[in-house]
């Protein structure tokens, strides 16, 4: 057998060349970060230097003592590769290692060099333990090879998918999401999904401001003109003869605190019309922040989310089994399954039954009414629930919603009717995310276009 110094790479082996150049790409990742407070050198934390330095040597340490190795070499050059490019995409990458995250990445490039390293680093350790091997493990090895042989094969397919193909979302924070994002997403200068708008009025236009949070930024939905504003302002533009301007101040995961927020750095413009998509679970903020991490199992196990952060076909696992585990479970004693939930819907299910707490929440939905309103817009709070279609409770929710904001004067486009003869599969993304699709837009926006042109009238 051709020992390792007979190998045209020999020489680069001896050296460990490729390793080296891994750390040396690594660091460079790591210098890309910028803290936050930049104490040292007007570029990072003090703490976020020592991680470096100490990361660096531990780094270092720990490759001069592995043996000489060919994949081993080159599985830490694309490792280092992917970190670097990771971090040239966004300056934040540069400290994943600081949150465990070694394989995780949106970039195509980096997700693809990380999977390589994987499985460089799985042959390598294979060739060590099976040439030292006793025969009475075999068996094991051979099952627990096959096993970790199967998930390699299948995070490659689910990143080159990803990388190749057009992302799905999940409804959650998935690298498929986050890809979807790099390739259907565009912010403006105020962080919205949007175009930038001039402050000065066209006397040929309407301005329409429409707020709210995923909702409204349009999930899932890769063409602007597909979006809930854009399709009400379509509507009105046929039926009033006048061009529409829509402007948006939408953010995944946003409250009406956010919203509020929203409508001050936005009302600027001068709208005519402010529309606010009220969703859900616009009540969290008022949900105690311990609560919520409590009942979010990634932000509970440190293992499982250790294992989000790293690997494509966790989450994808993760999210299906999630979707299972949500369709067969009954929430406040529905009778009816939940497809598409997450795990504060029964804390959120309390508070609206709550009259404290609702107290208090309708309070901010009236101020934020009130900005509009006092800026000359007229203001419309549509609230949107595709899970009225799915189960009773939710239906009871939405209509006590109606009663108490009636009460206390608010401005409502109902639109518990809209969706009725559709089913919630019919009416949303996909089997892993509730979030409206098209056909259930364009509904909606035919109601809260009519809810316009009654609300002008009168």
């Amino acid at each position: 057998m051709e020992t390792i110094e007979r190998r045209p790479w020999s020489f680069l082996v001896r050296l460990k060349v490729g390793r080296f150049l891994g750390l040396f790409l690594f660091i460079l990742g790591l210098l890309q970060y910028r803290s936050y407070n930049r104490q040292f050198l007007g570029l990072w934390s003090y703490s976020f230097a020592i991680s470096v330095v100490v990361g660096a040597v531990v780094f270092l340490v720990i490759l001069l003592l592995l043996p000489r190795a060919v994949l081993v070499d080159l599985a830490l050059l694309c490792w280092g590769l992917a970190y670097f490019l990771d971090a040239l995409d966004s300056r934040d990458n540069g400290a994943n290692v600081k949150d465990l995250i070694f394989f995780g990445s949106s970039m195509p490039t980096a997700a693809i060099l990380q999977w390589i390293t994987l499985v460089l680093l799985f042959l390598a350790v294979s060739r060590a333990t099976l040439a030292n091997l006793e025969e009475k493990w075999s068996g094991l090895a051979m099952l627990i090879g096959t096993l970790c042989g199967i998930a390699l094969l299948g995070e490659g397919f689910l990143r080159v998918k990803v990388a190749v193909t057009t992302p799905a979302v999940q409804g959650l924070p998935t690298f498929s999401l986050h890809s979807w994002e790099r390739k259907f997403v565009e912010l403006n200068s105020k962080g919205f999904r949007d175009a930038e708008h001039a402050l000065a009025r066209d006397p040929a236009k309407s301005k329409m401001l429409i707020v709210g949070d995923s909702f409204a930024f349009g999930w899932g939905i890769r063409r602007l003109e597909d979006r809930i504003g854009e399709q009400v302002a379509s509507r009105l533009a046929k039926a009033t003869g006048k061009q529409w301007e829509v402007i948006n101040a939408s953010r995944p995961g946003a409250d009406t605190l956010a919203e509020i927020d929203f409508v001050n750095q936005t009302i600027g413009y001068k709208p005519d019309v402010v529309v606010l998509i009220y969703i859900f679970n616009d009540i969290d903020y008022l949900i105690p922040q311990q609560v919520k991490v409590q009942a979010t199992l990634l932000r509970r196990n440190h293992f499982v989310r250790f294992l989000w952060q790293n690997s494509y076909l966790f989450q994808e696992l993760f999210a299906r089994v999630r979707m299972v585990y949500y369709r067969y479970r009954r929430v406040d004693n529905s009778a009816a399954p939940v497809a598409a939930s997450n795990e504060l819907t029964d804390l959120e299910f309390a508070a609206y039954a709550d009259p404290a707490l609702m107290s208090r929440h309708l309070a901010d939905v009236a101020r934020l009414i009130s900005i509009g309103q006092q800026s000359g817009a007229r203001v419309l709070v549509v609230p949107y629930d595709l899970s009225v279609t799915l189960q009773q409770n939710s239906r009871d929710r939405y209509m006590d919603f109606l009663r108490q904001t009636q009460s206390v004067g608010i401005p409502i486009c109902s639109l518990e009717h809209t969706w009725e003869g559709h089913t919630f599969g019919e009416m949303t993304l996909n089997p892993t995310d509730g979030h409206p699709n098209e056909g259930s837009i364009r509904l909606a926006a035919d109601a809260i276009s009519n809810c316009l042109l009654v609300n002008a009238q009168n």
